[in-house]
């Protein structure tokens, strides 16, 4: 059975990290000197509707100096590829760990052959309908080496991501929760968005109304933000899909991301790949040595001169 996080120290990063709250950052660095994490996540399959929309957000440059880094979590191939964008799972099925692994499998082997996507690349998981699947769906990931999963709503926090050595520091009700130690597997918390109304929300789109505009979908993210960046500086996620970002007419919401990244595009900000939080939880560096950690570093790959391929390919044997 999973128990408590011990204080026997015996929990060590960078295969394990618990806390007893889940508000804590990982190597005991002070919070002033902890790099504020921005994950722009997105599901949804990548299509002719969107990949204009898309490119538009991956223009702009963060801290690093490297482009708008982006996570996908798709349920069938898309048809571009995109520098600086990372894309994972997210399962169209949730049943036992055969059928985990086949949809997880078919879906890798999907995005390497039409995406050009290294499927070895792929290390996170986005269950359907943000509704985890239980000691079938982390057996699963310990088998297939994949580092974390991105799908439980919480309403307490902000909350740092946790390893499923032992039990989870938030609330797990209505969920179909890990009942055994799963060691190395990250929970990536996803902290509910607050509307400009008060009410709170799992996604970015549900927060927004028809009376919407602009200026107040970047006073949304605005609040959100600064709730992460005011406290505890744990990782702020923007949940999101094509209806968020197709919202407003004109490219409002898109428009409104780009106003709100050049606002909070501070030297302590970085808008990191899920992947990329793993890897800074594992080793964690403190705020000044972030802008020389390796894993968010963007060298120039082989391939950066290619543009994205716009018509769907396949792979021949």
């Amino acid at each position: 059975l999973l128990l408590p996080c011990p204080d026997d120290g015996s929990c060590k990063l960078a295969q394990c990290f618990c806390s007893f709250a889940g508000t804590e950052p990982p190597g005991s660095l002070n919070v002033a000197n902890v790099p504020q994490m921005v994950i722009l996540s997105f599901d949804d399959a990548i299509t002719d509707r969107t990949i204009n929309v898309y490119k538009s957000l991956f223009n702009g440059k963060v801290s690093n100096f490297c482009a708008t880094a982006t996570t996908f979590f798709v349920a069938s191939q898309p048809k571009w590829m995109w520098p600086r964008n990372r894309f994972e799972l997210n399962n169209v099925a949730n049943k036992s760990k055969e059928r985990w692994r086949h949809e997880m499998i078919g879906l890798k082997e999907s995005l390497e052959a039409f995406s050009y996507v290294d499927k070895e690349s792929i290390k996170g998981v986005r269950a359907p309908q943000l509704l985890i699947g239980g000691d079938a769906q982390f057996e699963m990931m310990e088998e297939e080496k994949l580092w974390y999963d991105n799908s439980m709503p919480v309403n307490e926090g902000p909350l740092w991501p946790q390893t499923l050595d032992h039990s989870l520091p938030w609330d797990c009700s209505g969920q179909n929760c890990p009942r055994r130690p799963h060691k190395g597997i990250w929970m990536i918390p996803l902290q509910l968005l607050q509307a400009n109304n008060g009410i709170w929300y799992n996604t970015a789109k549900a927060a927004l109304k028809p009376t919407d505009s602009r200026s107040s979908v970047v006073q949304f993210l605005r609040n959100n933000f600064y709730r992460n960046y005011n406290t505890n500086r744990a990782p702020f996620i923007l949940t999101a899909d094509t209806d968020f970002l197709t919202y407003l007419p004109d490219n409002g919401v898109v428009s409104a991301i780009n106003d709100w990244l050049t606002e909070v595009r501070k030297k302590d900000v970085y808008v990191v790949t899920a992947k990329q939080v793993i890897s800074w939880m594992q080793t964690p560096v403190a705020l000044s040595e972030a802008s020389k950690f390796k894993p968010w570093q963007c060298e120039r790959r082989l391939k950066d001169h290619m543009q994205p391929c716009e018509v769907i390919s396949a792979k021949l044997s």
